[in-house]
């Protein structure tokens, strides 16, 4: 049930993502509200710990990437309530997971729409520029096709990929 509860919201933030570009904080809250509770009523203190730590993680290792604009609050939110329902250890898989993902799916959008080169071109500046300046800048979407993804869906994979590695582990897979 608690993989069937994630996986809802999970597709429900990505419906959300690409149809109104938002994923809705009732949505974030409802997850949050249903990890805890579900944590708690199975694993009792334990498992509530492992929700909070497992929620906070992603905050806290992604807050940087949030500030300069490569990654929206919503995906941030996201991940932290599917790092609830995961737990700690889990939490840090998904997010690895997820970002393996949507490089692959940015790489995909990039040849797509033919601008590689002029999106790492960019990066490679903006890398540079802040290396030497030693300030931390926001990174400018430049808002031509294939500049951006909707993280929301590397969130959902990710997380499919973790609940497939468990139920693979549970077959001896």
């Amino acid at each position: 049930m608690r993989i069937t509860v994630l996986f809802i919201i999970l597709l429900l933030a990505v419906l959300m993502d690409f149809c109104v570009d938002r994923i809705p904080n009732g949505l974030i809250a409802a997850g949050v509200i249903l990890s805890v509770w579900y944590q708690g009523r199975a694993y009792g203190m334990h498992g509530i710990i492992q929700a909070v730590l497992g929620m906070t993680a992603p905050v806290i290792l992604l807050f940087l990437l949030f500030r300069i604009g490569t990654l929206g609050a919503g995906d941030v939110k996201l991940l932290a309530v599917a790092g609830a329902f995961l737990g700690l250890r889990d939490s840090l898989l998904c997010m690895a997971a997820s970002f393996v993902i949507g490089a692959a799916l940015s790489l995909v959008k990039m040849c797509l729409h033919g601008n590689y080169v002029t999106r790492m071109q960019y990066l490679a500046g903006y890398v540079l520029t802040t290396l030497r300046s030693g300030n931390i800048r926001r990174y400018k979407h430049t808002g031509e096709p294939g500049s951006s993804i909707r993280f929301s869906l590397p969130v959902l994979l990710g997380v499919l990929l973790i609940y497939m590695g468990r139920a693979g582990d549970a077959f001896g897979l």
